[in-house]
C-alpha cells in the first residue's frame, strides 16, 4: 500500500504500526460492485488503485466467455499497481495500457467512449479526475448502462449528509460501552470520529480510537472487533445521487449503525 502523507491516516498506520508477523482481523469478502447481467460487450476503465475490483470484473469476464476489454491508465510502468498480475492474467487483445511517460500509449477517454454498441457497458473507477473525465464522455450514454465506484464523494455532490447513531461496544464492558453516539458524515470523511471524539470531551468517555495519538483521556487500547466505523463509499450507476454506506476495515472500537 502507497503511503499518502495527506490521507486520512489508514495508510500512514499501515506503514507505521504494521510489520511482518502482525495479525489484522479481516471480514469475509463482500461485493458492493458488482458485474450486472448482460449479453453485450464490457468495457473496464481503470485509473492507478482502481484496478482492483476491474481486474476481479475481467477474470469473472474472461471464465465466462464474454467479451470484454480492460484499459488501464497510470503515471508509468513502474508505479502501475498488479502490473505483472494483470499482463498474466488478460490476454493480449482484451488488454489496453496506457502510461503518461509512454506518448504512444496515451488514449483519449472522450474519443473512447464517443462510440459504443447500444447494449456495451461501462465499469470505471480511479482517482476523481479521471473519474470525472470518464463521467463527462458518458453523459449521453444510458445510465443503466453506466457503473462506478468512488472512494470520494465528487466535488459537487450535494447529496444531504445522512445523520445515524453509533452503539460503542468494547471487550470488558468499560465505561465507553453501550454508549449512544449520534453522527453525521462530514467532508473529511472523520464523521464518526469526530462525532466520538466531540462526546468524549463532553462526558469524559473513556475511549481511545484506532488511527489517533494516545491522549491524557485515552485508557489504553480498546479490544479489535470484527464490526468497524462505517464511511460513505460511493457506488452507484450514472445518475445516482446518493452514496452508501458501508463498513470500512479499520478496527478499533466496535461501531454499530443502528439507524439509516
Amino acid at each position: 500500500m502507497k503511503r499518502e502523507a495527506d490521507g486520512r491516516g489508514g495508510s500512514a498506520w499501515l506503514h507505521d504500526a504494521v510489520c511482518v508477523g502482525t495479525v489484522l482481523p479481516v471480514s469475509a469478502p463482500r461485493n458492493h460492485f458488482p458485474l450486472n447481467e448482460g449479453h453485450g460487450p464490457v468495457l473496464l476503465l481503470a485509473g492507478g488503485i482502481g484496478i482492483t475490483p476491474l481486474l476481479a470484473m475481467s477474470s469473472v469476464l474472461n471464465r465466462q466467455g464474454k467479451p470484454f476489454e480492460l484499459h488501464y491508465f497510470t503515471r508509468s510502468r513502474a508505479v502501475a499497481p498488479l502490473l505483472a498480475v494483470i499482463e498474466q492474467a488478460i490476454d493480449g487483445s482484451k488488454l489496453r495500457l496506457h502510461f503518461d511517460d509512454e506518448p504512444e500509449t496515451r488514449q483519449d477517454i472522450e474519443a473512447l467512449l464517443s462510440a459504443r454498441q447500444s447494449d456495451a457497458q461501462v465499469y470505471y473507477c480511479g482517482p476523481p479526475g479521471f473519474m470525472a473525465a470518464i463521467a463527462r464522455a458518458t453523459v449521453n450514454w444510458p445510465e443503466d448502462l453506466v457503473h462506478f465506484e468512488a472512494f470520494h464523494p465528487s466535488a459537487n455532490d450535494d447529496s444531504p449528509s445522512e445523520p445515524f447513531t453509533i452503539i460503542l461496544r468494547n471487550g470488558d464492558g468499560g465505561s465507553g460501552s453501550g454508549r449512544h453516539v449520534s453522527a453525521v458524515c462530514n467532508s473529511r470523511g472523520w464523521g464518526v470520529i469526530d462525532a466520538i471524539l466531540r462526546k468524549r470531551r463532553m462526558r469524559d468517555l473513556r475511549v481511545r480510537l484506532p488511527g489517533r495519538p494516545a491522549d491524557p483521556q485515552g485508557c489504553g487500547p480498546v479490544e479489535r472487533r470484527p464490526q468497524p466505523p462505517v464511511h460513505p463509499l460511493r457506488i452507484a450507476r450514472k445518475g445516482c445521487a446518493a452514496a452508501r454506506s458501508v463498513k470500512s476495515g479499520t478496527g478499533g472500537t466496535e461501531v454499530t449503525r443502528e439507524n439509516g
